[in-house]
């Protein structure tokens, strides 16, 4: 086989990102080659980045030669990984970092990955990150800010960001003492960009337009959620109609109906994430909803556990839940596979991600019996090489 045919093999590989807690037993951002058919991870390269990169992103790009290869190249690109470090100090100057990477195949299929960026964020403790054609979100949880960066046309930030700084607190003492910016969602098109303000108990939703910084401010619209909820992350149906937010704090989830064309937010329901039994302390933690639209599931923290729901086709409510043990401690983030035929836990306490098979009928999840180990995983992401 020619280098050229072993290089184009590896177009439309699926690759699975995790990023870590490197203060305490990460490694850094760890990038697997996932198997569609078994979940099976197989790690292929370790970015020894640093700075708790708890928080990634992938962004494809159209298989080409590696900058400076011809025609003839052996090494093709195989995307743009971004991530968070998330610190209060980065480079000496107040604020977290910002990183992009610069992934290759070669023609043998071994990954490789280039620092192509490094930019500090302005707000403290960025734990978040989310990516449009033209621009990345940075929620910055220590300081309660978000910071935009627009991109260049190879996909990597330009500074200054565009930073927005919010004030206000909520009646949890603890966890809402300020703001705190925990994640973006952007809508279905693109119109509009949705932060969640845990500290504040607010979901801001921003007109994305072709500016420097992409937001119109002055005309965001404020959707305030019941005081000490702590609004943490968002999942949008795929049909675009419906947003479902997971509340940290009270353990619920809060069902939308979305108006794409005012980027209008109307509340249908609000259902718990734990079984009435539980009397232990719990948070939630992430949100995700299966490609065909049927299921959404939410991670618990505390009762460590997946939650599964129904989702009802015509009116986007939730019903039937059904508890599912994480298989380790900690459910921080989870991820479903593309093709939603499997869901994968990253149980950071247990320094581990387990495997779930989703059953297509019920959405039941069933334990795979792998585990992969992983020291504490904070974030898990798919991508697939374009």
């Amino acid at each position: 086989m020619s280098n050229e045919k072993r290089a184009t093999r590896e177009i439309g590989l699926i690759l699975a990102f995790a990023g870590s807690q490197t203060s305490c037993r990460g490694e850094g951002i760890s990038v697997f080659r996932y198997d569609e058919e078994s979940s099976v991870l197989k790690r292929e390269l370790l970015i020894e980045s640093g700075g708790n990169p708890s928080y990634v992103a992938y962004r494809a790009t159209a298989a080409a030669p590696a900058p400076g290869e011809g025609r003839t190249a052996v090494r093709r690109s195989a995307g743009l990984l971004y991530a968070v470090q998330e610190l209060d100090t980065f480079e000496g100057r107040p604020g977290g970092g910002l990183l992009a990477y610069e992934l290759e195949v070669s023609a043998e299929g071994r990954l490789s990955a280039r620092k192509a960026a490094s930019v500090g964020t302005i707000g403290t403790q960025p734990c978040h990150l989310a990516l449009d054609d033209e621009r990345l979100y940075v929620s910055n949880y220590g300081d309660g800010s978000l910071s935009v960066f627009p991109l260049d046309a190879g996909g990597l930030p330009l500074e200054p960001p565009l930073h927005l700084a919010y004030e206000g607190r909520g009646p949890h003492p603890l966890r809402q003492e300020r703001a705190h910016v925990h994640s973006v969602a952007l809508a279905p098109g693109g119109a509009f960009a949705l932060v969640a303000d845990l500290g504040r108990d607010k979901v801001l939703a921003y007109r994305v337009e072709a500016s420097p910084g992409g937001l119109s401010l002055g005309g965001e619209r404020t959707t305030e959620l019941p005081p000490g909820s702590g609004p943490r992350h968002f999942a949008f149906h795929p049909d675009g109609r419906f947003l479902y937010l997971v509340e940290e704090l009270s353990n619920r989830i809060a069902v939308f109906a979305w108006e794409g064309e005012k980027g209008s937010l109307e509340e249908l329901q609000s259902v718990p994430t734990l079984p009435e039994s539980f009397r232990g302390e719990n948070t939630a933690a992430d949100v995700h909803i299966t490609p065909d639209g049927r299921f959404l599931y939410c991670s618990n923290r505390g009762q460590d556990s997946i939650v599964g729901f129904e989702i009802d086709a015509a009116t986007g409510l939730l019903s039937r839940p059904r508890h599912t043990a994480s298989g380790g401690s900690h459910p921080r983030n989870f991820a479903v596979d593309p093709a939603g035929r499997f869901l994968l836990v990253a149980d950071a306490k247990s320094d581990r991600i387990a495997h779930f098979r989703i059953e297509p009928e019920t959405g039941a999840l069933l334990p795979t019996g792998i585990l992969t180990e992983l020291g504490e995983p904070m974030c898990l992401i798919f991508g697939r090489i374009a």
